[in-house]
């Protein structure tokens, strides 16, 4: 279920940011969310090393996937501060294309949640 959702919400990132690509929006931003952003990169970044932690001590796939999760979160939460931070300096919106490389990131470590939870299930082994 985990790693549907992850798919999930990186197919919905990549049409967002494709829309994006094609017609850029005008950014805005104060500097207490940038603070706030990255405050939440510290907590989620964390979160998903303590997952990560537990999930193989535990032997437990749902608190990896979880860890997988969280990183998606720091990703996606970096890239949003790395384009408010190109508009600031540089004043070019790159948000439609840091958002496509998001996704595809995104995707990728769902497909990974996916093939790690239903390889023990159909008999094969991951590593």
């Amino acid at each position: 279920m985990v790693a549907f959702l992850v798919i999930q919400v990186g197919f919905s990132l990549f049409k967002t940011s494709v829309g994006k690509v094609f017609h850029p929006e005008e950014m805005t931003f104060r500097w207490i969310s940038i603070v706030v952003l990255l405050l939440s990169v510290g907590v989620k970044l964390w979160l998903c090393l303590f997952n990560k932690k537990l999930g193989k001590r535990i032997n437990s796939k749902v608190m990896l996937a979880t860890s997988a999760d969280a990183m998606g979160d720091v990703a996606t939460t970096s890239a949003t501060i790395f384009s408010i931070g190109v508009y600031g300096v540089l004043g070019y919106n790159v948000d439609g294309i840091v958002g496509l490389v998001v996704s595809v990131v995104v995707m990728a470590a769902g497909l990974n949640i996916a093939k790690d939870t239903l390889a023990p299930l159909l008999g094969g082994h991951r590593p």
